[in-house]
């Protein structure tokens, strides 16, 4: 049984067994595309929980990809980037386009299984408190809406692409309404993706 899907993003087929191989114990459904333009399409029409995406590959680059999913403001799941190509410059560019991580080839296996798990096996957000749910909400770089269920009424904190955008709560916006639903003890968090 699946319990979450992975997308991997490369050109040599044997990165794929090997992520596969490595990754087992995850239960992942695991979808392949080997060059940069599908994986942009299998990222803009479907949903996973992750994705290993290299830099270097026909069509489109790992970078391009990710340029264009934020350009046209689409909501994709974290992406590990995993590449030869190095440099401070690479890094912080495919970082500020929406990449959760860089890893640098050839990666160790228990590296990536330990980066996989903590970014897979973080608790559900719903059943976080709101200062980790906003945590994770950033560190995944999600796009979504969290929905605070409150005895005292809803609030709505919004994310883009990691970055809290917009806050309402009890005529509050921004970080006051924030504040306001971080003393709340007892609420109910949703996730309303967009």
């Amino acid at each position: 049984m699946y319990l979450r899907s992975l997308l991997i993003i490369d050109d040599d087929p044997n990165v794929h067994n090997l992520y596969a191989i490595t990754l087992h114990d995850f239960h992942l459904k695991i979808h392949s595309c080997f060059n940069g333009f599908e994986g942009y399409q299998e990222l803009r029409s479907n949903s996973y929980d992750l994705a290993l995406m290299d830099i270097e590959m026909p069509e489109m680059t790992g970078l391009q990809v990710l340029e264009r999913l934020t350009g046209e403001g689409v909501s994709f799941p974290p992406v590990i980037v995993i590449s030869a190509a190095e440099g401070n410059h690479l890094i912080s560019d495919c970082m500020n386009r929406g990449a959760s991580d860089y890893l640098k080839k050839p990666v160790r296996t228990s590296f990536l299984k330990s980066v996989v798990r903590d970014i897979l096996d973080t608790v559900d957000i719903t059943k976080q408190s709101l200062p980790r749910a906003m945590y994770e909400m950033a560190r995944r770089k999600s796009t979504a809406d969290l929905i605070i269920s409150t005895d005292l009424g809803i609030g709505n904190i919004k994310y883009k692409f990691g970055k809290l955008i917009e806050a309402s709560f009890l005529g509050k916006t921004g970080i006051n309404a924030v504040d306001l639903l971080k003393e709340i003890q007892k609420l109910k968090i949703d996730v309303e993706h967009r």
